[in-house]
């Protein structure tokens, strides 16, 4: 079962009830999450609060090797990371890679989601080129 990640500590939710996560293409259950209470939700917000603020004041190269850190980290998880999002969203894990290529190509381009409108652009330029691949919206709510 998957857990909070609040201050460094893995925690259940303080009212320990779970929510399901199922694939909605197999209805098939692939994980269970912790139900947060207010209580959770403060306590996380409160800790990324005091947690921007020692990060607003690090230098930018500290900051930048962080970063570049967490990056590597991702990618030594990079199967495991994709098979677990392609399940919750119930995709092919090509479909998945192919979306996640066509997204980081459109940023090596220069497009951004920095603002909504940004977002919206780059969200229908990547449905649009996903498109002449046969690939579907990757953005609905199934």
């Amino acid at each position: 079962m998957a857990k909070f990640l609040i201050a460094g500590e893995q925690r259940d939710s303080e009212s320990k009830q779970t929510t399901e996560v199922r694939n909605p293409a197999t209805a098939e259950v692939v994980d269970a999450v912790p139900k947060g209470t207010i209580h959770d939700i403060r306590r996380a917000i409160d800790v990324a609060a005091g947690a921007l603020k020692k990060w607003s004041q690090m230098a930018p190269s500290k900051r930048g090797a962080i970063l570049l850190q967490a990056g590597h980290l991702i990618l030594q998880q990079e199967k495991e990371l994709a098979t677990l999002l392609t399940r919750e969203q119930g995709k092919p894990l090509a479909t998945h890679y192919a979306h996640l290529t066509v997204h980081g190509v459109l940023h090596l381009l220069g497009w951004d989601h920095e603002n909504d409108r940004d977002a919206e652009r780059m969200e229908q330029r990547e449905r649009q080129i996903l498109a002449t691949l046969g690939i579907g919206d990757p953005y609905l709510e199934t």
